[in-house]
């Protein structure tokens, strides 16, 4: 009696452990995996990765689906997903399961922008314009437009001075011009930019001139959206007669942007209002002696008819230049389009200073092809251009403390620029980019 019921005792006992060890691989508890494969239509990304992905029974795994532009994310099909219609879910691994994210395409709005400048449609600043415009449809990935129709170049929408103001109030949305000719709104960046700081290429002017909008945000661009800037230099002297000393500009009237006047009259020179578009007409007629503006007068300007010899005296400042769009297309832009816009405006630095120095390079060539002396000072004749000019910085110093800026302000601005002017044109010297004729004057 007492070996049957051991016997039963040992059976029943049996039972119970293989009763306990169902229960456990039925609570998962058994160690035992299941597969999930994930997929995903066309038009998105999804993690885990597209694939096939072995998990412990019981394992609640997250999901996750996102759209790309121009797609939108439409349910979770074919397992049992928390929430098939949410992009971010769950799955609990309780069996095999195929699951597949899909996505369908959505009508993205394409924003349509106008461009304009004064430079003619051949010159190498369109050719700058061109390109910073192609890059913005291209970044987009076409969602921002600025089709040929709506690219004016040549003053067609608007001459020099009244293209800020046509951004300003939004009747068009990307311009490039020269902040001079409406200098007067600019008195701190093209006020302290026309001093003679001696900048020898667009390249160094370029940075400095970036790096100065970067380190003081002047409130004086606030009407505008500014994308980025550019300067043309050197700043050299076109005339009908030759200018070899200092003392050839005596009696000459030399047009230049308005903010560089002082250095005109200090190297005592008379000045001329006009604006760059009258002055080849003005030399031919002997209304003016000459202009001084950047390398490109002869690509840009085709002063050679009439300007017979440039001189590269290397004691100015640079001419501002600024590619800006209207504040009402800037707010009308999505957040992700604003940060394109940026990040293309960022790229073009270094671009921009690369069509300013191919202006200039190919207004050398027009020249030199058309019998045009160029004329390069010596140290020695460089060093009475520089002390004529000594009086400028601090006449303007006072004239802005006159309307209101801290003289503090102001030197920091003066002392910034020599530092970042010595500092980049040691980086070109570096880079092995070669400046213009006559510089280091010897």
């Amino acid at each position: 009696m007492s070996r049957r019921l051991l016997r039963m005792g040992w059976t029943l006992l049996a039972v119970l452990l293989c009763l306990s060890l169902v229960a456990l691989t039925a609570c998962g508890g058994g160690g035992g995996e299941y597969t999930l494969t994930i997929s995903s239509t066309t038009g998105g990304s999804i993690t885990p990765a597209t694939g096939t992905h072995s998990y412990p029974q019981g394992t609640v795994v997250n999901l996750t689906a996102t759209a790309a532009a121009g797609y939108e994310f439409v349910n979770w099909t074919g397992g049992p997903v928390a929430d098939a219609n949410d992009p971010s879910t769950t799955i609990t691994m309780d069996g095999d399961y195929s699951i597949k994210a899909n996505f369908e395409g959505v009508e993205v709005p394409v924003i349509t922008l106008k461009a304009a400048t004064y430079f003619g449609p051949t010159s190498d600043q369109a050719e700058m314009l061109d390109a910073f415009c192609d890059a913005l449809e291209s970044e987009s990935g076409g969602r921002l437009s600025i089709p040929a129709a709506n690219r004016y170049w040549g003053g067609t929408l608007a001459g020099g001075p009244q293209l800020y103001g046509a951004a300003a109030d939004g009747s068009i949305d990307i311009i490039f011009t020269m902040a001079g000719y409406t200098g007067a709104s600019f008195p701190v960046t093209c006020g302290v930019f026309a001093n003679p700081f001696g900048v020898p290429s667009a390249w160094v002017g370029t940075h400095v001139l970036t790096d100065f909008y970067n380190e003081f945000k002047p409130v004086e661009w606030q009407s505008t959206h500014p994308l980025f800037f550019s300067a043309s230099a050197p700043l050299v002297m076109y005339t009908s007669t030759a200018v070899r000393t200092l003392e050839d500009l005596s009696g000459k009237i030399i047009r230049t942007g308005p903010p560089n006047n002082p250095i005109i009259v200090g190297l005592g020179a008379a000045t001329s209002s006009l604006a760059q578009a009258e002055v080849l007409d003005a030399i031919t007629k002997g209304q003016i002696n000459g202009c001084m503006i950047g390398c490109d007068g002869f690509s840009s300007w085709h002063l050679e008819s009439a300007a017979k010899y440039t001189t590269f005296p290397y004691v100015a400042g640079l001419d501002v230049f600024i590619t800006t769009m209207s504040n009402a297309a800037w707010n009308s832009l999505p957040a992700d389009l604003q940060q394109v816009v940026t990040d293309v405006s960022a790229d073009f630095v270094d671009d921009a200073s690369t069509y300013w120095d191919n202006a200039n390079k190919d207004g050398m060539e027009i020249g030199l092809e058309a019998g045009v002396e160029f004329i390069t000072l010596n140290a020695t004749e460089r060093a009475k251009w520089v002390t004529a000019l000594e009086g400028v910085i601090p006449a303007w110093v006072t004239a802005m403390v006159g309307k209101g800026y801290a003289e503090s302000d102001i030197n920091e601005w003066v002392d910034y620029i020599e530092q970042k002017v010595s500092y980049w044109t040691q980086e070109q010297i570096d880079a092995g980019i070669p400046f213009l004729a006559g510089y280091p004057p010897s």
